[in-house]
Parts: structure tokens; sequence; C-alpha cells
């Protein structure tokens, strides 16, 4: 496995630090791994995602923000955190964009990230491709409104993964989206935020290998093609 770093700029000037990965054959579709606010994109989750993602043939771009550890993100209050998020990630956005030529194209957010995907998903480069765009929805956390409102507009396959304890949870939303056609959501019961189940580490671990053993079902039946 190939392994190359480089750097973005944050809004205000500071370093984001990348990786991409990928096999020794040329490839030509992307994945872009967006972490949570504090969950890296070395959390088992995302580690796991990111190498199969490359097993299947992606080249695969991760992004670690670190806005947990940023002091110009974090001094600020609430609305002014949103505002700043906002922005930086449409112009990280505008980075990547220029980065990424091949099509098509994989998104998958943990948390924050899938906030950040809801933002970025509005980028003119995006919205050029959105015909060669899939998703990867681990554990939403804010931003539902949003969310639903792309899985609704369809055209774009998607696959979403969350636990009922986790906070961020309500049942209503996945009422209101219903069966919609290129959609698969997995609902694991008893898990967290981190998909964890509280008070049994090897349930938590089951969990996690769930959520890949149906990645990699969802990669074998090539879901995010779209070419089907």
């Amino acid at each position: 496995m190939n392994f190359d770093s480089f750097k973005l700029k944050s809004i205000d000037g500071q370093q984001v630090p990348c990786v991409k990965l990928s096999n020794n054959k040329q490839s030509d579709k992307t994945a872009l791994i967006l972490p949570g606010f504090a969950y890296p994109v070395d959390g088992p989750l995302l580690f796991y995602t990111k190498l199969l993602l490359v097993e299947y043939g992606f080249d695969v771009i991760t992004i670690d923000y670190h806005y947990n550890e940023r002091d110009s993100f974090i001094k600020l209050n609430d609305n002014a955190k949103d505002e700043y998020f906002k922005k930086d990630q449409l112009f990280l956005a505008d980075q990547l964009m220029n980065i990424i030529k091949t099509e098509p194209l994989l998104i998958c957010g943990k948390s924050i990230g899938t906030t950040a995907i809801t933002i970025m998903y509005d980028h003119p480069l995006i919205q050029t491709r959105l015909s060669s765009t899939s998703f990867i929805w681990y554990t939403p956390a804010r931003a539902w409104e949003k969310l639903i409102y792309i899985l609704k507009k369809g055209n774009s396959p998607s696959f979403l993964v969350v636990g009922n304890s986790d906070p961020f949870y309500d049942k209503k939303n996945h009422i209101s989206l219903g069966k919609l056609p290129d959609y698969i959501e997995m609902i694991i019961p008893g898990a967290g935020h981190l998909l964890e189940k509280e008070n049994d580490m090897s349930g938590s671990i089951d969990n996690i290998s769930s959520v890949i053993n149906q990645l990699e079902k969802l990669l074998k039946e090539e879901f995010f093609s779209m070419n089907k």
C-alpha cells in the first residue's frame, strides 16, 4: 500500500494534514474520508473502512482537520463555530476538488464529518459531479434536516449507519426516510455514538465488525457504482 502525505490550508491559514492511500495499481475512483470532531481517521470504524476501500480499488484521501485541537475554533461561541465550520469546509472542498480528478467519488463522513458532507454537497464542483458521487454516513450528529433532503433527492447511492442508543438518533428521521432507491441504512440495537455497547467490549467490537462486513457486501455488489 502506498502512503502519500500532503497538506491543505484551513480558512484561517492553518495546515490541515492529509494522507492519500492507494494500492499499486492506477485507480479511476477516489474515496474521501471526513472524520469526527475528536474521532480520528485512525479510529477503528474509519481505519477499517479506508483499508477496505483501498482493497476494493479506491484511492483514499483522509482529512485530519483536528477541530478539537484548533484554538481559533474552540474559542468561538456556538454560532461563530457554525459559521467558521461552514466556511472552512467549503474552502477545503475548493482545494480537494482541484486535486481529485477521477470519477466516481465516494465521500464518507463520521459524526461531524457527515455535517461536512452536507456543506460540501452544495459546492459547485461537487454539484457538477453528483451523478458520479456516492456517500457513507456514519453516526450523523447534526444537520439531519439537510441529510434527509439529500437522501430524498436521490441520484447518489448512500449507506447510513447509526446506533439506536446514540443521543443523536431519532426514530422519526428514519420513519421519514422510509424506503428509498439506492439507500441502505443500518440501525444497530443498543449502540452509542461510537457504535459502542455499554460495558460490553466484545459487543462493541462486534458492532464495528458488522458495519465493515456490510460495507464489504455493498462493495462486492457494486452498490456505490454508477454503472449498475
